[in-house]
């Protein structure tokens, strides 16, 4: 069996993928293995949108120390802008972002009044909507257009 002279990076008689295949083949299933391990611990659901998790009908109550379990207040967008808060008290903490028509549920470290920063996404540049207070089973919705956006507490 003849092979051709080995070329640059190349060792006579071994092809440079051979290794290719069995190692990329290890490295997706430690990747894999360790993303499950990483969902066991912390209790993460992977593939499941917000919009599954909102629906979620199993009766299940929230685990202590679980983020559902915890005081919270929602943030909406009806506008027709996507729309996130800061809790400038809370070492600038973000909240998820809620797509328009839908609300998020963010966790509050109590059950004081909290400022936030309403922010509005026109694609993925952000923009201010506004500054208020927050409470514990409170809602900040922002509302209007990306032009003339604004916001409602309750």
């Amino acid at each position: 069996m003849g092979f051709a002279s080995p070329g640059r990076g190349q060792i006579e008689g071994v092809r440079a993928s051979s290794w290719a295949l069995p190692v990329l083949s290890v490295v997706s299933l430690l990747v894999i293995g360790g993303s499950v391990a990483y969902a066991e611990v912390t209790g993460a659901k992977p593939h499941v949108t917000e919009a599954a998790a909102e629906n979620d009908d199993s009766g299940a109550e929230p685990a202590a120390g679980d983020p559902a379990a915890a005081v919270s207040f929602q943030v909406c967008a009806k506008g027709n802008y996507a729309t996130y808060v800061v809790l400038p008290d809370d070492a600038n903490k973000k909240s998820a972002t809620a797509q328009p028509g839908k609300c998020v549920t963010q966790a509050l470290a109590d059950e004081e009044e909290h400022s936030v920063k309403i922010y509005g996404l026109e694609g993925t540049t952000p923009f201010e909507v506004g500054e208020d207070e927050i409470g514990a089973d409170g809602k900040v919705t922002a509302t209007g257009t990306i032009d003339s956006p604004d916001y409602t507490t309750e």
